[in-house]
């Protein structure tokens, strides 16, 4: 029988890395829905393996395409963002009328 193929898990390893963070950014852009999430997740695969591809020309690092998941992941996350701040305004502001009177 011999040993188990320990060399399978010790060379995916390198290969799972910032998967959480893509993951994260696949659920936003998808806003949760499961067509979404396939389609984000396709988008996220073309900015990869595009980032590899522009690798190769001079001047292009990698690292551009975290860039480009990163401005996509704060742009969708400003609206809720501003949802959050005018919700906590109003319950401040209500608030604030209420200890008034």
């Amino acid at each position: 029988m011999g040993r188990p193929p320990t060399y399978a898990v010790l060379s995916g390893l390198p290969q799972l890395i910032n998967l959480g963070f893509d993951g994260i950014g696949v659920a936003m852009i998808g806003r949760n829905h499961p067509i979404g999430i396939i389609v984000a997740a396709i988008f996220f695969g073309g900015l990869m393996a595009g980032g590899r591809v522009m690798q190769f020309s001079p001047g292009v690092p990698l690292e551009l395409v975290r860039v480009v998941e990163g401005v996509i992941i704060v742009t969708l996350a400003v609206p809720e963002l501003r949802n959050m701040l005018g919700s906590f305004r109003r319950q401040f502001a209500k608030k604030k009328v209420y200890d008034g009177s």
